[in-house]
């Protein structure tokens, strides 16, 4: 990755512990540790389709799929959002 921006302070220590893990996870493209990371009422915002994906079974299908996917993929920035006393992050 070769940038970060954190728009609103410091990330929790959590955050960036499971940060780490999942950066882990593609970096070696294995997903198995994935459920741990997702709350119950995850949402995953796609640019190609216009309603969001909501839940567990559906965020861990769809990221899944996209790890086997995409070829040669890397992180090249990080935003992070610690608004309202939670952590969220976009990657492009």
């Amino acid at each position: 990755m070769t940038s970060e921006i954190n728009a609103s302070g410091p990330l929790h220590a959590a955050a960036r512990s499971g940060l780490a893990r999942w950066h882990a996870m593609i970096a070696d493209l294995e997903l198995r540790g994935l459920p741990d990371l997702l709350c119950e009422h995850v949402r995953f915002r796609s640019p190609f389709v216009w309603k969001p994906y909501e839940g567990k079974d559906a965020v861990q299908m769809i990221l899944g799929t996209v790890v086997t996917v995409f070829e040669d993929f890397k992180y090249v920035r990080e935003f992070h959002n610690t608004t309202r006393g939670r952590s969220s992050t976009s990657k492009s």
